[in-house]
């Protein structure tokens, strides 16, 4: 899995578009999140055109343990996960993505320049 840190804009970009493993990918966003825990409120750009065949719900369960914040930090925090993708199902999952991780809220759209225009308004919205 390839990532990107934007610092200035607060996004973190993955792409699974590599062929990468849900395994794999969940333990690269594991690491991220312990090494840079403020990554937790910040927006997300995930480019998951091609998804991990492996993936299912379990993945999901670890992922959102190893995301968990607070009541209190993830009633303030509204981030946005923009999921990049034409997959026609993937909405079924940005719903239950939703339920696990509170505070954020994920989105599936068709191109890079859209997920990037929801970032902005949905950044200029909580200020």
């Amino acid at each position: 899995m390839k990532y990107r840190i934007d610092e200035q804009e607060e996004i973190l970009y993955l792409d699974l578009n590599s062929g990468v493993t849900a395994e794999k990918a969940i333990g690269q966003i594991r690491s991220l999140l312990r090494e840079r825990s403020v990554l937790r409120s910040w927006d997300w750009i995930i480019e998951a055109h091609v998804l991990p065949s492996d993936l299912n719900v379990d993945h999901l369960a670890e992922l959102s343990q190893a995301y968990r914040v607070s009541e209190a930090h993830a009633a303030e925090a509204q981030a946005v996960v923009a999921m990049v993708s034409h997959d026609r199902y993937l909405h079924l999952w940005a719903q239950v993505m939703d339920f696990h991780f509170p505070g954020r809220r994920h989105k599936v759209v068709p191109d890079l320049a859209t997920a990037r225009g929801l970032t902005a308004r949905e950044r200029a919205q909580r200020r």
